[in-house]
C-alpha cells in the first residue's frame, strides 16, 4: 500500500492565498513559562484573584522556566488566523445555499471512496472544461463513473502554488461538466486548481459585459439545486497518472456550523 499526499501546506508566506494565513510560533522555553502561568492558580477562582495569584508567584520566583521540564526546554504550540477556506479545504453544501449541510453535519462515508483522476492538465485552453471534452476522455480511458466515486480533475494549476499566478491562471469546469457528474452519483469533487469555477477576473469581465448573475460562481450557484462537497487547492495530482486503482481520503475538520474545512486528502494506492 502507498499513500499519496494531495495537500498544500499551510504557510503564511504563501502568495497563492487570497486571505493571508498567519501563524504565530511559541517555541519551547516560551511554551515552557506560558504552562507555568497556568499553573500559578486554581480554575475556580475569579479573573481578579487569578492575577493577585500570578503576581504573588511572581514575586516570590515561583514559576516554571524550560529547566523545570525533563527535556529542559519546554512544550511549543503555534496560535493560527486563517479562513476556512484556506489551502488544501472542502465546501459543504451550506457554502453555496444557506438551507445546504454545514461541514461539521456531514456524512464521513462519502468522503472515503474511490477515486477517479480526470487529467486535464495538457489542455492549452484556460476556458471551461466543456462536456463533450468530459465524455470524450472518459471513452477514451474507458472510465465508468459510479456513485460516491472522488472524482479528482487535474488541471496543472498547482504548477503555480506557492505563487500569486495561482489565483489566477487556471480553469474551472462549465456547469454541464458539473451536473452529468452529479447525475452520475458523484457527491465529492476535487481540483488542483483555486476553484472549480473561473478566475475572478473571468468571471468579473463577463459579468460587467453581459450584467447577467449566471456568470457570477455558476459551479457554486448550482449548489443550491444539488447537495455536492467540492475539494479545492489540491497537490500532486500528477503521481496518480497512469495509477487504475486508488481511494481517496479527504475526512474534514469538524468545525461547528462552518461552510468549509480543512482537509489532509490522501489517495491510497494498493
Amino acid at each position: 500500500m502507498k499513500l499519496i499526499d494531495l495537500s498544500v501546506m499551510l504557510d503564511e508566506n504563501d502568495k497563492s492565498e487570497e486571505v493571508k494565513t498567519k501563524i504565530k510560533y511559541i517555541p519551547h522555553n516560551r511554551g515552557a513559562f506560558l504552562l507555568g502561568l497556568s499553573l500559578m492558580f486554581k480554575r475556580n477562582q475569579s479573573n481578579f484573584q487569578k492575577v493577585i495569584q500570578v503576581i504573588l508567584n511572581l514575586c516570590r520566583g515561583n514559576f516554571l522556566n524550560k529547566n523545570s521540564f525533563l527535556n529542559r526546554s519546554g512544550l511549543s504550540t503555534e496560535f493560527l488566523s486563517l479562513s476556512s477556506h484556506s489551502g488544501t479545504h472542502i465546501d459543504s453544501p451550506y457554502h453555496y445555499n444557506e438551507f445546504g449541510k454545514k461541514i461539521s453535519d456531514s456524512e464521513l462515508d462519502i468522503f472515503y471512496n474511490k477515486g477517479i483522476l480526470l487529467d486535464f492538465s495538457t489542455r492549452e485552453l484556460n476556458t471551461p472544461v466543456r462536456l463533450e471534452e468530459l465524455k470524450k476522455y472518459l471513452l477514451l480511458n474507458d472510465i465508468i463513473l459510479s456513485p460516491y466515486n472522488i472524482v479528482l480533475i487535474h488541471t496543472g494549476a498547482s504548477r503555480n502554488y506557492g505563487t500569486e499566478k495561482y489565483r489566477s491562471e487556471y480553469f474551472g469546469v462549465e456547469e454541464e461538466v458539473l451536473e452529468f457528474l452529479l447525475k452520475s452519483g458523484i457527491k465529492v469533487i476535487g481540483t488542483d486548481a483555486f476553484s472549480l469555477d473561473q478566475p475572478f477576473d473571468y468571471m468579473g469581465k463577463r459579468y460587467k459585459e453581459s450584467n447577467d448573475s449566471h456568470e457570477l460562481w455558476p459551479i457554486h450557484m448550482l449548489g443550491s439545486k444539488y447537495n455536492f462537497y467540492m475539494i479545492e487547492k489540491l497537490y500532486n495530482l500528477d503521481k496518480l497518472r497512469g495509477i487504475k486503482e486508488f481511494d481517496v481520503i479527504a475526512f474534514p475538520i469538524k468545525i461547528k456550523g462552518a461552510s468549509a474545512a480543512w482537509s489532509r486528502v490522501v489517495a491510497v494506492v494498493r
